[in-house]
Order: structure tokens, then C-alpha cells, then sequence
């Protein structure tokens, strides 16, 4: 399962989007881009739907966020429900990253410990995501299988979670106007279940953007004090629904350098696939 193996997770601060279970992520980050912001489309694409004041606001404290948290580490419970099987999963863990420097790339690493499907007892089954800023690496401690996979050429630096750039874009913890460029953003009214203290904005990719974003559809409850999420609905293509949850968010506090970087566990297979250059 886990089609939508949420980088989203990350939040503002990060990727979830998605990289799919199993699959490569895209090293072509020659994403399309979309028409400005309240402005008539291009390349006869419609026009983007403007967005409001109030939902700009947001984004902008968002952005803020991205630029003031050098690293973030969060636990997140993170469900996925594929309504054409009747399945659902859920997964326990947490996510540490690190924001690009002068001197080094992004960075991060997201750890499941524990599944529950459906209705079923919750068991302990481990996989491990990290990015170096040159290197995926997934660890499925369940299989005993290790891939490692080069998303970025040696001796290149690029801005790995940046739209349009880098192989692990998402739409959040960007800069306002790139968002806007790409994502039709609205502010929702709130609702009595919302997470307290948080403002709920809705996205959706605009014409541009729809064979390149990773989701249909995607809810933010954005905290308003510390301006991260801490709940993500993602609905893909294929209706497949991912909801991240994040809690115990801790910012600014000194990360192990070794997390990005897993080493092979004995008796454990091991793939690796160096670097290609995205076909055009």
C-alpha cells in the first residue's frame, strides 16, 4: 500500500509529498510553470482563480516560518485510505530536517515505527527515509532491503525542496509568490473540528500544474503560532487519501548529522542506483 508515502510529512519546513513507495523520486525538477497569481493563464491555460488577501496572509507566515526554523523534528501519525479497496493504513513515527545552508544542502529523514491496517492490531514494521542532500536512501527493515537512490549529481548542490528545482518539491514552506505561481490557494471558514489555534487553507493545482503535482487536492491546518502545519490532507488523482498528522513540534534545536545518513544493517540486501540524467 502507502501509494502516497507523504514527504508532506514534512510540512512547511519540508517534503511530503509524495514519494511513492518503492518508486524513484524525480530528479527532473523542470517542473512547468503556471500562470502568475490573479492574472489571465498563458499558453491558453485558463485564468487562476485570485487569491484573497486573508489566504496570502497565510502563506506569507509560512514562508516566514521556512525561513526562520534552521531544523524541525516532529512525531506524525499518518494514515492512508484507498476508498476503491476499502483499505486504510495507519503509520507511527517522526521526521527530523534540516535547512538548507550556504555550505550543505537539505536535509532530512522521516522514521515509521509502528502499522495498523484497518481495523487491526497495531504492530511494530520500521521503514526508514533519508536524503542527504545527495542520496535517498529507503531501509524496509521488514524485507531486510536497502536502495539507495542519487537524485542529485556528485559535486552538485541544488534546492532540493524547491518547486520547480529540486527531485522533492512540495508546495508548502515556499515562497509565497512560487506557491501562487503553481497552486490555486484558498482560505476556509472554520469548522468546530479544525485543530485549535489554526487557520485552513485549500489548494489545488492549477491547469499548468496537474500532470506535475503529486495530489488533487490539498488541505493545510497551518498553527498560528508557531506557522507550521500540523495536519495535512492530501487526495491524489485516483480519489487515495493521505492525512499527516504532526505533534510535539520542536524548532531550532541542534540535529544528529547522522540521521541523514543510514549505514547498510548487517545481512540486509542493498540496490543502488547512481544518478541519470532525466530524459527530456
Amino acid at each position: 500500500m502507502m501509494k502516497n508515502l507523504a514527504l508532506i510529512a514534512l510540512a512547511s519546513m519540508l517534503v511530503l509529498a509524495g514519494c511513492n513507495d518503492g518508486n524513484k523520486p524525480q530528479t527532473d525538477g523542470q517542473n512547468s510553470p503556471g500562470g502568475q497569481s490573479a492574472t489571465p493563464g498563458t499558453n491558453n491555460q485558463p485564468a487562476q482563480t485570485p487569491v484573497s488577501r486573508d489566504a496570502r496572509a497565510v502563506l506569507d507566515r509560512l514562508q516566514q516560518a521556512g525561513d526562520k526554523y534552521p531544523t524541525i523534528k516532529t512525531n506524525i501519525v499518518l494514515t492512508t485510505r484507498e476508498p476503491a479497496l476499502g483499505d486504510t493504513e495507519t503509520r507511527t513515527g517522526w521526521i527530523a530536517y534540516q535547512a538548507q545552508t550556504a555550505r550543505a544542502a537539505a536535509m532530512f529523514r522521516i522514521a515509521f515505527l509502528t502499522l495498523r491496517q484497518g481495523q487491526g492490531a497495531k504492530i511494530d514494521e520500521k521503514i526508514d527515509y533519508a536524503f542527504d542532500g545527495n542520496w535517498f536512501t529507503v531501509l524496509k527493515h521488514n524485507l531486510k532491503q536497502m536502495t539507495k537512490y542519487q537524485v542529485v549529481p556528485d559535486g552538485e548542490q541544488v534546492e532540493s525542496l524547491k518547486l520547480g528545482k529540486g527531485p522533492f518539491p512540495v508546495p508548502f514552506g515556499q515562497k509565497t509568490e512560487d506557491v501562487l505561481k503553481r497552486f490555486n490557494v484558498s482560505l476556509v471558514p472554520a469548522a468546530k473540528d479544525d485543530p485549535a489555534n489554526t487557520d485552513h487553507l485549500a489548494m489545488t493545482p492549477t491547469e499548468a500544474e496537474k500532470d506535475q503535482a503529486g495530489f488533487a487536492k490539498l488541505d493545510m491546518w497551518v498553527d498560528r503560532s508557531k506557522n507550521l502545519p500540523v495536519k495535512l490532507i492530501s487526495v491524489e488523482k485516483n480519489k487515495t487519501e493521505t492525512t499527516a498528522v504532526f505533534s510535539d513540534i520542536q524548532t531550532g534545536q541542534a540535529v544528529d548529522q547522522g540521521l541523514f545518513q543510514i549505514a547498510k544493517p548487517p545481512g540486509y540486501e542493498i540496490s543502488v542506483e547512481p544518478y541519470s540524467k532525466p530524459r527530456k
